[in-house]
């Protein structure tokens, strides 16, 4: 699975041709990867993994700060322009319609890719099992296995290295990339996904 999404990156960084945002197209669909036969499938809802997972969430809500709950509606949106914060000013679509443009279609990729597998598994979002789980962003009931936002942060790593090479604080950057496939994300802040959902 690694490999396929990470010869996805290389290549389509590789044959990358400009094209505006709102025209972007995914670079390969579940057609051509299909998750269902490389992901395991996701917990029963009343298994123990399940039940320990809502646990976590919930301990993690009972701790939550507002800085926690600002960082997770930030990180909410699918976007390389959160990390602005970090990368700089300069760092927008309007200076880099190239880059913009890339990353549009590495998030329809997602969407081609992921959205079949969530529906096929139909894996319910932590809130919907559980009515004492608060997110503190739109609620979903799209599903909740595979994670969308694990598979754009794990297909933005080619970002990774340009932070690294653009930017003073690239090891802060690579974090915040990294965040957006893990805890901090709405894993864990807002209760969204499920915090084992990009394992």
């Amino acid at each position: 699975m690694r490999i396929t999404l990470a010869a996805l990156a290389l290549f389509a960084s590789l044959g990358f041709t400009h094209a505006y945002a709102e025209d972007a197209k995914p670079f390969i669909s579940a057609k051509n990867v299909d998750l269902t036969r490389f992901l395991p499938a996701p917990p029963a809802n009343d298994s123990v993994q399940t039940k320990a997972e809502i646990a976590e969430i919930l301990a993690v809500q009972n701790n939550r700060t507002p800085e926690m709950a600002a960082a997770a509606k930030a990180d909410a949106v699918e976007d390389i322009w959160r990390f602005a914060d970090v990368m700089g000013p300069q760092f927008t679509a309007a200076k880099l319609p190239t880059f913009a443009a890339f990353f549009a279609r590495v998030v329809e990729t997602e969407g081609a890719v992921v959205d079949p597998a969530k529906d096929y598994w139909k894996r319910p979002r932590p809130h919907m099992l559980n009515a004492e789980i608060k997110p503190v962003v739109k609620l979903s009931t799209s599903g909740a296995w595979p994670s969308g936002h694990a598979t754009v942060g794990y297909l933005s790593s080619p970002g990774r290295f340009t932070t690294r090479l653009t930017n003073k604080s690239g090891r802060r950057c690579c974090q915040s990339f990294i965040a957006c496939s893990g805890v901090r994300c709405c894993k864990a802040s807002c209760g969204k996904c499920w915090l084992y959902s990009h394992t």
